[in-house]
This record gives C-alpha cells, structure tokens and sequence, in this order.
C-alpha cells in the first residue's frame, strides 16, 4: 500500500465513523476527511467499499431503523 492509499484509507475510516454518527451531508464529510473534492471522496469511497457514500449513508440509516423498531416492538411486547 503507498502512501497516498494509506492517507485515503485513514480519510474512508473517518468519513465511516462521521457516517455512523449522522454527521452531515456527502459533501461535509467529504470536506472533514480531508477531500478537497466531494466527487473524488466519492469515487475513492466506492472503490474502497463498493458502494457510493449516498448508498452506504442509506442502506445504514435502514439498518438503523429496523433496529430501532424490533428495539421497540421488544419493549412494547415486555409491557
């Protein structure tokens, strides 16, 4: 792995853990990782997960969601 992959793969890290924790839009996380180009941020994301930022902020928002709901359906079914 050279240098440059190294860097993008502590900035795809970080994005990750922004992502987890709701922190703003595509372009935002892009800037706070430390790409100056929200469509190289992109690009470089897909490459790394196979996935688009957008699609992966999706698919984890849906996960979070259906945790959120069986969490509840889980309490509602105790009382």
């Amino acid at each position: 792995m050279g240098f440059n992959q190294y860097v993008n793969h502590l900035r795809i890290a970080y994005a990750l853990r922004m992502i987890k924790d709701g922190c703003g839009s595509v372009r935002e996380i892009a800037a706070e990782s430390g790409f100056c180009d929200a469509l190289y941020f992109s690009k470089v994301f897909k490459q790394s997960k196979g996935i688009t930022p957008s699609e992966y902020i999706n698919k984890f928002n849906e996960k979070k969601e259906e945790e959120n709901k069986s969490l509840f359906v889980a309490i509602y079914n105790k009382w």
